[in-house]
């Protein structure tokens, strides 16, 4: 029996990347255009990018080993009692835990490519400094 290879699916990755260009330009441009317009903007601009993309990569791993599990569980089950809702079909938290660990382990790990991107600012605001440093 042959094996099988497994397709990688490189669609969210880019998704991930161009909004994360776009997230960065965006972050970039209100610093650069509200600021002097000078060579030091540029640089707070492209290293702000950079932190705010590698915070955001951050959150979403976080999020993605289920830190917030607990808190979207309470809800659930708060929401379901105030309405007077049936319960949910998990009957206690562990239940809960696994069914999102099973859907999370069929996601793809997008905060790569969003890390990626912050990466390459914060690469490009230190490629700034160094020009400023040797002017």
């Amino acid at each position: 029996m042959m094996e099988q290879k497994q397709r990688i699916n490189f669609k969210p990755h880019i998704i991930a990347a161009v909004i994360s260009l776009v997230i960065g330009a965006i972050i970039f441009c209100l610093i650069y255009f509200l600021r002097s317009r000078a060579f030091t903007a540029a640089i707070d601009g492209t290293s702000y990018a950079g932190i705010a993309l590698i915070g955001l990569a951050l959150l979403v791993l976080i999020a993605r080993f289920g830190s917030f599990d607990i808190f979207a569980y309470g809800f659930k089950q708060l929401g379901a009692s105030m309405f007077n809702k049936q319960a949910s079909k998990y009957n206690d938290f562990p239940g809960y835990k696994q069914e999102k660990n099973l859907q999370r382990s069929r996601k793809p790990k997008y905060y790569y490519s969003i890390l990626l991107v912050g990466l390459l600012y914060l690469i490009s605001s230190i490629i700034l400094i160094l020009i400023l440093e040797s002017m």
